[in-house]
Parts: C-alpha cells; sequence; structure tokens
C-alpha cells in the first residue's frame, strides 16, 4: 500500500520519464520491478511492459498486483538479472520483507540463504522477448548493477534502444 501511494513521491523523476519520453507503442523492460508500481503506471498507458523480478515474495506480489488491475500488456518473468545466463542464486541483502534492499545475484551460491533462480544477460533477455518497437529500460538492482551492465553490450547497440533509467546507490 505505501509504494502505491507514494508513486509520484517516492521517484517523480521515474514518473517523468515514463509520461514524457515513452510513446503508446514503446515497450518498457521494469529490471527489478519489485511489487510492480512502475510496470503497472506505465501498462496503464498503454505501453507493453516486462517485468523482471528475483525475489520470490516481490514475483508473487507483482503477478497478483498485474493481475488484479487486468493488465494484459504486462508480462512477468521470475529471474535475476547478471552478466551470465544459466542457475544462479538470489541473496536478499537484508530483513526488509519487500525485498528492495541489496539484494544480488550469484552464480554460485556463497551464502546458506541464497536461493537458486534462474538468471539472464539483459542481452538474452532482450532476444528471448523479441521487442519489434522502441524499448525502454529502468534497472534498479541494488548491489548488482555492474554485473548486469556487463551483459548488454549489444543492447546498448540496438537501433530500438532509446532510454534507460538506472538507480544507483551512493555510499
Amino acid at each position: 500500500e505505501y509504494r502505491f501511494k507514494t508513486i509520484y513521491t517516492k521517484e517523480p523523476e521515474t514518473i517523468y520519464w515514463i509520461n514524457k519520453i515513452f510513446k503508446k507503442e514503446d515497450t518498457f523492460i521494469d529490471i527489478g520491478a519489485n511489487i510492480g508500481v512502475y510496470s503497472i503506471y506505465a501498462s496503464k498507458k498503454k505501453i507493453k511492459t516486462y517485468s523482471i523480478e528475483p525475489f520470490v515474495k516481490n514475483y508473487k506480489n507483482l503477478k497478483k498486483n498485474i493481475k488484479l488491475n487486468n493488465l494484459g500488456n504486462c508480462f512477468t518473468i521470475h529471474a535475476g538479472i547478471s552478466n551470465f545466463t544459466g542457475k544462479g542464486y538470489f541473496n536478499n541483502g537484508g530483513d526488509n520483507r519487500y525485498g528492495s534492499s541489496g539484494g544480488f545475484v550469484l552464480k554460485n551460491k556463497k551464502k546458506v540463504d541464497g536461493r537458486k533462480i534462474n538468471v539472464i544477460t539483459i542481452d538474452k533477455l532482450i532476444d528471448k522477448i523479441d521487442i519489434k518497437t522502441d524499448f525502454h529500460i529502468k534497472i534498479d538492482i541494488d548491489n548488482n548493477l555492474i554485473s548486469a551492465l556487463e551483459g548488454c553490450e549489444k543492447t546498448l547497440k540496438n537501433k530500438k534502444f532509446k532510454s534507460a533509467l538506472i538507480e544507483t546507490e551512493l555510499n
């Protein structure tokens, strides 16, 4: 409820970006979608959306929120994003029950709290969903950003790629 109530104040730059940059025929790739606040917002504006979320609790709520909003143009993918494709482990970086504080993807299990998940690079993701329109990517994946960016060289050269909004943490 908090995330939906603060949609215009928590990250106003994301709302501005969707409103001013996207066209209705564009595609939105929401990497680290959490429970889908921005995916749903874009989908309600008739923008085809792909929501990627590795944290199982968030993924279940993401699917539920999309169903509750009756969004046939919003698709979900339960996977982690990194610089490799295959099986990996997602470690939620904190006790936050919404999984929005520092999760990361590992190729080899290094912590006992890791949950095995599918992992894909951004390049493979874009190939897999076979986007025919101009597209935009939001990346909000704490502690795994560099690894994710290592897997998107082909995407950055794609003529249909139009913009990215990348959230970073400054420590």
